[in-house]
């Protein structure tokens, strides 16, 4: 897999962002709209303190990528004359480049003349004017478990299997797809040819390193673990 660089973003069990903020007599958690991130250093020294003061976080730890389109479904700008709208360059670029990904409350604040911290100038909403951007997705995070077995044909070849009653392997991808331009995937990374048993911990690894989508599992029903 290739490296992706990341921060830490507490949330709570359903899975929502919450913020955490250091004051003189403890520490306050508290529900967020946004991710609060948090570096590994920055981790280490929160848990010192805690440990000082006797306290802990009931709070879980997801990964949160500087690549957003890892971090679930992005979301572009595209003008009249179909360019992408730039936050940081505050203009249209012909070819969607990571300056015009958004999540998408970013994306739809921007459409309506909000500002962002993102962009050159403040006070400055430059094209980005009121009802000129219709927002548009622009890519997905998928993650697909596939059960496979031998071909009755060729049984060198794998096929894919009805589940995992009659599988001898499962193969599974993380990758990003491109519905808007219907380009080719960007693959993130593969895990091959395991034995069926260990499935479980597998789906466990892709939901901690992946925290924002859900695997699919042979059929793109939701995953429901083992007893």
């Amino acid at each position: 897999m290739s490296e992706y660089s990341y921060s830490w973003a507490p949330r709570d069990a359903e899975g929502n962002f919450l913020k955490i903020e250091l004051n003189g007599s403890g520490v306050d958690v508290s529900a967020a709209e946004a991710p609060d991130l948090w570096t590994d250093r920055e981790r280490f020294m929160l848990d010192s303190i805690l440990e000082l003061k006797g306290k802990t976080l009931d709070v879980t730890w997801a990964k949160h990528y500087e690549d957003i389109r890892l971090n679930g479904p992005t979301y572009v700008l595209v003008g009249k004359q179909g360019g992408y709208y730039s936050v940081t360059r505050d203009c249209e670029r012909t070819h969607p480049t990571a300056e015009c990904w958004f999540t998408k409350e970013e994306a739809e604040a921007l459409r309506a003349g909000k500002r962002d911290p993102r962009q050159r100038s403040a006070g400055h909403l430059g094209a980005c004017m009121p009802g000129y951007y219709r927002v548009e997705e622009f890519s997905n995070l998928e993650i697909d478990v596939i059960h496979r077995k031998p071909d009755p044909e060729d049984p060198e070849n794998l096929i894919q299997s009805d589940g995992e009653h009659d599988a001898t392997c499962f193969d599974a991808t993380v990758k990003i797809t491109y519905p808007l331009t219907l380009s080719e995937h960007t693959m993130v990374e593969e895990i091959d040819d395991r034995d069926p048993a260990t499935l479980d911990d597998v789906i466990a690894y892709l939901q901690e390193r992946y925290p924002a989508t859900e695997p699919d599992v042979d059929t793109g029903m939701r995953y429901v673990p083992g007893p």
